[in-house]
């Protein structure tokens, strides 16, 4: 299981390749898609993080903080965690393999339209 912020990044910066700008929502979204795709095809999920029902959709509790001060505008910027072990802050990175990473790129692919 991934780190949500970490697939987070990697869907910002395929959005970016793909010359598409996402906001908290939209990526929220995609996250979910994704996530949702990923558990149906592989039977465990792929984020670790709690998912929540909120009004205008589903929310990862650790991007939505990381993004809410960019409103509704297009997120410029990456996630950060914690390493609790040293305490310095690191670009939420995961390290994905291929299947992982053409699952992202599909799903993306599929729902950037809506």
């Amino acid at each position: 299981m991934h780190d949500a912020r970490a697939v987070a990044n990697f869907l910002l910066d395929y959005a970016d390749r793909r010359g598409v700008r996402l906001t908290n929502m939209a990526l929220l979204k995609h996250i979910y898609f994704a996530h949702g795709w990923y558990l149906a095809s592989k039977r465990e999920p792929l984020i670790k993080n709690r998912i929540e029902a909120w009004e205008h959709g589903p929310v990862i509790r650790a991007v939505y903080d990381e993004f809410k001060q960019c409103g509704g505008e297009p997120i410029s910027r990456r996630a950060h965690i914690v390493d609790w072990g040293t305490g310095e802050v690191l670009l939420a990175r995961g390290y994905f393999c291929s299947e992982t990473t053409s699952l992202l790129q599909s799903t993306f692919d599929y729902y950037a339209s809506y």
